[in-house]
């Protein structure tokens, strides 16, 4: 028996719902479709309960109520995971949009002004392959999430959540290699054609070409991000002895020629001895380095203090800086995931997940991590670490 997909179309145009009934009919899957539509956010809601679809397409902006108060309704405690996966339309909103809509569990952001039948069908099979097939290993992650202290059997717990992390492990390694190879090839076949076909493009042309490059940057940047991201919860610990002041002045010289920035006054104490994960030591100090180096003001010599010292029972990393600062309430704030003080337009880069990066791995080492700061007096991050770490 052929697999039917229930899909619940949530748009208030009937021309655009019907222009998505006709991509997806023609799609690349050999399945089935039922279509079950609504005009209006509420309308949407009832039917998703009642008709429990596979999948919805939902339109952002509707009158009195947007697809984001939908996404509220059916995902109230704003889970990253949900179990029904969204794919968002939208004739209007942008990048911060789509972000808004992604923490909110939403799987997938499309322009109207750019659907056609080919990507429409690209994204469908992806969200199919990635989602769908995958959902009894994505409930059960929801389900371990909702699970209250009288329910939980240890055992069967460890057991579940073994299986679970080896799963969603192996999918977001696949997800984020998928869709790197477009973007590889994006970027690739753009500079081609910008250091071939230079002389008959003109300067719009080229314009363009920049847009497209710095775009494929940005999300090559951001995915590989999201796989470290992912990897803090999947990678076996494997500690070994590190000395951070290796470490470090490694980093050091790296980021500064990275980063172009030729003159940092760099200060360190006498950093000790820790046995601990390299991959992600290096990763917490490579976010916290490249953040002090990256908001500073024009013009700035970047000035960076970092410090360690043993306290009773803990291990204390500090590293200070001389940069822009943020306001004090904002301190808990910036370690959530996607969460940017400066927009995309500002001279201020960055995916979101640094510092969420950073807290993962304090806590994969019994750890914690916090900030202190005030616009434009620095910060302080400061890493505790317990102190049987220490060689």
């Amino acid at each position: 028996m052929e697999k039917t997909l229930r899909i619940l179309l949530i748009d208030d145009s009937e021309t655009d719902r019907d222009l998505y009934k006709l991509f997806i009919g023609v799609s690349r899957l050999n399945i089935n479709y039922e279509f079950i539509e609504a005009d209006n956010v509420l309308t949407g809601f009832e039917l998703y309960k009642s008709k429990k679809p596979d999948l919805v397409f939902l339109d952002f902006s509707m009158p009195k109520l947007t697809g984001l108060e939908f996404m509220k309704m059916i995902n109230p405690q704003h889970q990253p995971i949900i179990s029904t996966p969204v794919i968002v339309l939208t004739g209007m909103g942008d990048e911060e949009v789509a972000i808004e809509f992604m923490k909110l569990g939403a799987v997938d952001y499309l322009q109207k002004s750019e659907l056609n039948q080919v990507n429409l069908s690209r994204c469908l099979t992806t969200v199919y392959n990635k989602y769908i097939l995958n959902k009894d290993a994505i409930a059960k992650l929801i389900q371990l999430n909702s699970l209250t202290a009288n329910d939980i059997n240890v055992d069967d717990l460890i057991q579940e959540l073994t299986k679970v992390k080896e799963e969603f492990g192996a999918f977001t390694y696949v997800a984020s290699h998928d869709l790197n190879e477009p973007l590889r090839k994006v970027k690739a076949f753009s500079d081609k054609l910008k250091s071939k076909y230079a002389s008959v493009i003109d300067d719009k042309g080229m314009q363009y070409l920049d847009i497209i490059h710095n775009a494929t940057i940005r999300m090559q940047v951001l995915l590989s991000d999201l796989l470290d991201y992912s990897r803090t919860n999947t990678l076996e610990l494997n500690p070994e002895p590190i000395d951070l002041n290796l470490l470090v002045n490694e980093l050091k010289t790296n980021l500064g020629t990275s980063m172009q920035v030729p003159d940092i006054d760099f200060q360190t104490n006498n950093l000790p001895k820790v046995n601990a994960n390299k991959t992600f030591m290096t990763q917490l100090l490579t976010h916290l380095i490249r953040n002090a180096l990256m908001y500073q003001e024009a013009g700035t010599t970047p000035n960076l203090k970092i410090n360690a010292e043993a306290k009773d029972d803990y291990l204390e990393i500090s590293v200070k800086d001389n940069g822009i600062g943020f306001e004090e309430d904002l301190k808990e704030r910036i370690f959530k995931p996607f969460e940017r003080l400066h927009n995309r337009s500002s001279v201020y880069p960055g995916t979101g997940l640094g510092l969420a990066i950073c807290r993962k791995i304090a806590e994969r080492h019994s750890g914690t991590i916090s900030a202190d700061s005030s616009p434009n007096q620095g910060s302080v991050f400061t890493v505790k670490l317990p102190k049987e770490l220490l060689i």
